[in-house]
């Protein structure tokens, strides 16, 4: 179970990727090839942008590498990790790099006689991009094309039951863009299930300083019992922290050790039916789906019932496995 979890989000964060570099990496490219000015600002912001796009994708093979290792069996996911290494040593020193330099000794008006113009239009006719986009759909092809096999093993699982305690408790985790919508999910829960103890991800204790992400993550799936993963339209994968760290993924990641340790059963999902970014690879593992224009609360109204009443099959049929006396008592 746990390791077609690993899989799956694999896949997810790795076609991520790919999709960073496909569009808005060949955006820029197009940008650059299209540049007639050679002064520092304008070179300097084609850097920024290249930078950014470098800077998350070593957020997603961060995410990727710390917590979805890819095994022996999983020879794919490893052959798009690599290349994935090749892009990001290419987008540095044959892009990024080339291109601070450039903007460093560029000029502040234009002046065709600089330096800066002749290794501006240089860098141009060289198309350093083009074994970048090359490499990211070799990659593409490879993860999309063994995505719905990852889904069909994973299908093909049996979920068993694991037992519950009389009063169990809900962790819901989202980004801090979901934080709203999972404040209100979290209330209505709190409402309709009860004797259930229902905890936002920003009330954690567990996430204290001086504790990483993961080692955060393994306590709460020790002290809650079931996991619900929100996902908001507004979620991406970005490295907009000063740790770099890579929210989205990290919101995928706590549904999978949920999923891991209790199985699917009781690890749920809610997300928008379109917006989300990275999630197609978990159709058919998903609770509820919602109309991403919604309100937090018209997203209750529209999938509160369907969450509860799924819960509570949940629930009722682990308690009652945790009830029944073992052959040895």
């Amino acid at each position: 179970m746990e390791e077609g979890i690993r899989q799956i989000v694999c896949r997810a964060l790795l076609e991520k990727a790919c999709a960073l570099v496909r569009y808005q990496g060949l955006q820029q490219a197009r940008a650059l090839d299209g540049e007639i000015s050679h002064r520092r600002k304008a070179i300097s912001d084609h850097y920024d942008k290249f930078g950014d796009l470098l800077n998350r994708l070593i957020g997603i093979r961060r995410a990727k590498l710390e917590y979805f290792s890819p095994d022996d069996n999983d020879e794919t996911a490893g052959q798009v990790l690599q290349l994935l290494n090749q892009i990001l040593e290419l987008l540095r020193n044959t892009v990024v790099i080339p291109l601070q330099r450039i903007a460093d000794h560029a000029p502040e008006d234009d002046d065709p006689e600089s330096d800066a113009c002749r290794e501006l239009r240089e860098f141009k006719d060289a198309k350093p991009w083009r074994p970048i986009l090359d490499l990211t759909e070799d990659g593409w092809d490879m993860i999309r094309g063994s995505r719905q096999q990852a889904i069909d093993r994973l299908r093909s699982l049996p979920e068993p039951v694991i037992g519950l305690p009389d009063e169990p408790a809900v962790f819901v985790a989202s980004t801090s863009e979901g934080l709203g919508l999972a404040r209100a999910v979290a209330a209505h829960l709190d409402r309709h299930l009860p004797g259930t103890r229902v905890v936002v991800w920003r009330d954690c204790n567990e996430f204290t300083q001086g504790r990483s992400i993961f080692e955060a993550i393994e306590a709460i799936v020790r002290s809650h019992h079931i996991g619900l993963a929100i996902f908001s339209p507004q979620d991406h994968y970005s490295t907009r922290r000063a740790d770099d760290s890579v929210p989205l993924g990290n919101v995928i990641l706590e549904y999978g050790m949920f999923a891991g340790r209790y199985s699917r059963a009781r690890a749920f999902i809610v997300q928008p039916k379109s917006g989300v970014p990275g999630l197609s690879d978990l159709k058919g593992i998903i609770t509820a789906q919602f109309d991403p224009d919604l309100s937090p609360d018209g997203v209750v109204s529209q999938i509160g019932a369907t969450l509860v009443a799924e819960m509570e099959a949940r629930i009722a049929e682990a308690q009652a496995r945790w009830k029944q006396p073992t052959p040895y008592a």
